[in-house]
């Protein structure tokens, strides 16, 4: 076509003396003798993407986190360092009971410091066992003293 020739009509019957073309066949899968299997069909169109998650919330919820009861182990530990230095055996027991439902909670899923409440509870049984042994040596000193006439139960000597 030339500069100035007008552009042929689409909407027009074709002429009578042009064949049309054969309509198109898709090959037939080849005979692969079991070397490998035949590949699918491609897909035509845009690629799939998943299911939505219909049971999944698409922003943060403000419900339980499982870490609420975060605080059982935070007592157990600072109670069983305190009682080192202020008091001991109150000190030591209540780590032991906080470490102990510390631990409940993180196996229910409801605390996530397993090591905080696990080492308040070590701590605890060892602070209570130095204060037992405390206690024996002092009973055992005061028996031993009143045996050796060391201590004669009054004030004037």
């Amino acid at each position: 076509m030339t500069y100035g020739q007008t552009p042929p009509d689409p909407f027009a019957a074709e002429p009578q003396g042009q064949p049309t073309p054969p309509p198109y066949v898709p090959p037939a899968h080849q005979d692969t003798r079991g070397y490998a299997q035949p590949s699918p069909a491609p897909a035509y169109g845009q690629p799939s993407y998943p299911a939505p998650q219909y049971g999944a919330p698409a922003f943060p919820t403000f419900g339980p986190r499982g870490d609420e009861k975060n605080w059982m182990g935070i007592v157990s530990l600072v109670a069983s360092i305190a009682a080192f230095f202020v008091a001991p055996f109150v000190g030591s027991v209540a780590a032991v009971v906080f470490g102990h439902l510390g631990l409940g909670a993180v196996r229910r899923g409801e605390a996530r410091n397993r090591g905080l409440a696990l080492w308040g509870t070590i701590l605890g049984y060892v602070g209570i066992g130095i204060t037992v042994i405390v206690v024996i040596a002092y009973i055992a000193l005061f028996a031993f003293a009143v045996q050796e006439g060391g201590f004669s139960g009054s004030i004037d000597a």
